[in-house]
């Protein structure tokens, strides 16, 4: 994250949080148990740790391009911390700051499983040997159907 690219991962936070947990001797919970006060307290420092770094990064992003609006969205768009935090900054920024409904704010897993899916029962396979490609599009260009193309705003 010294870098100052506005991409970065939170491996090492979870790498630290993992080391914690293990050298702290945290155990974790049963089946309808209470989380303990040292697990409530990791818990709520990962989140603040997590929406400092997110908001951070978002600010220190809008005042170098000067956007005049900015959008929280995904999965992490249903978490209160990160949408109070964000509303925040874009007050202090003087940038209004959108945030679908909650129940847009859905995680990349389900669009992921859509999309395998649709693949799936159209009987396409992948080989062992896939691998990850980020710039991977998931639009179904090919759709023939010109009435249908202007209706559908998601396309696998």
């Amino acid at each position: 994250m010294g870098d100052n690219r506005p991409d970065f991962s939170f491996s090492g936070l979870k790498t630290a949080v993992t080391k914690h947990v293990r050298e702290s001797g945290l155990q974790p919970m049963q089946n309808g148990e209470e989380p303990s006060q040292p697990i409530k307290d990791l818990a709520a420092s990962f989140q603040s740790t997590v929406v400092r770094s997110l908001v951070s990064t978002m600010a220190r992003v809008a005042r170098e391009y000067r956007p005049k609006t900015l959008i929280v969205a995904g999965g992490v768009a249903c978490n209160g911390a990160l949408r109070e935090a964000s509303r925040v900054a874009a007050f202090e920024l003087g940038i209004p700051v959108y945030f679908p409904s909650p129940h847009l704010s859905t995680d990349n897993a389900a669009m992921i499983a859509a999309a395998g899916t649709v693949k799936l029962q159209a009987g396409e396979r992948a080989g062992w040997d896939l691998n990850a490609d980020v710039m991977l599009r998931l639009q179904n260009l090919d759709v023939e159907d010109d009435e249908l193309r202007k209706r559908v705003r998601y396309r696998l």
